[in-house]
């Protein structure tokens, strides 16, 4: 994911949809919803 995306994402000049949060999540190491839901709480559904 290039420099100009991650900028978008964060500015929300871009929405992160389905396959950035796949891609973010992977790279992260963390599961997909807590990219697209920023209140997502794992321990909760554990």
């Amino acid at each position: 994911m290039s420099q100009s995306n991650i900028s978008a994402l964060e500015t929300n000049t871009r929405n992160i949809g389905r396959d950035r949060a796949l891609v973010l999540a992977k790279a992260l190491k963390v599961h997909p919803a807590v990219i697209l839901f920023p209140d997502y709480c794992m321990e909760a559904v554990a």
